[in-house]
């Protein structure tokens, strides 16, 4: 349509054009004459129309005047601004300090082709954020490449060099690197492939938090009991790392006791810390109790079976105390192991159920040996909550 694609002063003047040659008082109302200067044999419609439409040209025009001088104004400025940077004298003809400005920038120019290097994301490399080996960037006065110095890392020209990722730390405070053997706190060893946000991938584990990794590989009791077994001296230096010229006499072999024992003590208690919250003392150290046939009756327990050889071994057990399934069933029936196999909980009432209904009503649970029987003991499974 036409008013889609004219200005609107080309609209304002084709109005003008279609409209009659009337005076301009019979468009308005009559309170409007006055303000108009219209009078019945006076200034006609369209020249009034036409008369706006110069008004609004002439206006656009000083406009574009003024824009134009203030930008003018602005690019004075900045040429002022980048010539006291660049040391050159405001003095003169504005087109000869344009001149000097301009030959000024040339010296500092990239050569043909050559991007100032960047890191990966597209932003320059500063002094600010630099590897610390960098000192300074090398160009290729072809153009080709640029090298950054000192570590005379080359790179293609326009190639983005790969921001560092910042330092990882492992659980013992030290930085973790790619195709280091890293141990984690149960003792696995695991090699660094890529460290990627703060996260640790490992051959053969997959991503791993590196609060979870250590360089050295932790203490386990087999290792303890281990080194438990060699004399002093041996330890002192395996271990302890103690040179052979500290030993120079007999009388050392004394203080390599005491050092070997106090260090055997430490690495004892920092085991039993980390694997079971800072209880000291192993699992074959708990108290153990004969087993109690009394109180499995009065079900102040329930007995878990983890093989069928066991269910089995209880369940004679169980017929020989004059115990039977809640029915009047003999034990020796029947074992009921298959449908939970290792989760099978038996009690004392003739009853059985999976190890999780137990424990989610706070229940304790005793794990049965084969040939446990009257004069052997059963190691309490501490109770659990699902």
């Amino acid at each position: 349509m036409a008013d889609k694609e004219m200005s609107g002063i080309e609209r304002l003047r084709e109005l003008a054009e279609d409209t009659t040659n009337a005076p301009l008082w019979s468009y308005l109302r009559y309170e409007c004459c006055e303000k108009w200067g219209a009078k019945p044999l006076g200034v006609t419609f369209e020249a009034t129309l036409r008369s706006i439409a110069d008004q609004i040209e002439r206006e656009r025009e000083a406009c574009s005047v003024d824009n134009l001088a203030d930008s003018y104004d602005h690019m004075v400025e900045f040429r002022a601004r980048v010539a006291g940077a660049l040391g050159v004298p405001l003095e003169g003809d504005p087109a000869t300090v344009h001149e000097a400005v301009f030959a000024e920038l040339d010296k500092r120019l990239m050569p043909c082709d050559l991007t100032w290097p960047c890191w990966d994301d597209g932003s320059p490399i500063t002094r600010d954020d630099a590897p610390e080996h960098v000192t300074a960037v090398a160009l290729h006065l072809d153009g080709s490449g640029y090298g950054l110095l000192d570590a005379i890392l080359e790179h293609a020209a326009g190639e983005r060099v790969k921001r560092p990722e910042p330092e990882v730390l492992g659980a013992d405070g030290l930085p973790i690197k790619d195709g280091e053997t890293m141990y984690t706190l149960d003792g696995k060893p695991f090699v660094v492939e890529q460290i990627d946000r703060g996260v640790v991938w490992c051959v053969g584990g997959g991503w791993m938090p590196p609060e979870k990794l250590t360089h050295t590989q932790p203490d386990t009791q087999e290792r303890i009991d281990e080194d438990a077994t060699i004399d002093p001296a041996t330890y002192c230096d395996s271990v302890l790392g103690w040179s052979s010229e500290k030993i120079v006499h007999l009388a050392d072999y004394a203080a390599q006791n005491e050092a070997m024992i106090a260090d055997l003590l430490r690495r004892q208690r920092e085991l039993d810390a980390r694997t079971m919250g800072g209880q000291q003392m192993k699992m074959d150290d708990l108290e153990k109790s004969a087993f109690d046939w009394d109180a499995l009756r009065r079900n102040e327990f329930v007995v878990n079976c983890k093989t069928e050889e066991a269910a089995k071994d209880f369940c004679r057990a169980m017929h020989d105390h004059g115990m039977a399934w809640k029915g009047g069933d003999s034990y020796l029936n029947k074992e009921m192991y298959g449908i939970y196999r290792d989760r099978t909980c038996y009690t004392g009432t003739g009853m059985f159920a999976f190890d999780e209904y137990y424990t989610s009503n706070d229940r304790k649970i005793v794990e049965w040996k084969v040939g446990m029987g009257d004069e052997r003991t059963a190691a309490c499974v501490p109770t659990r909550r699902a």
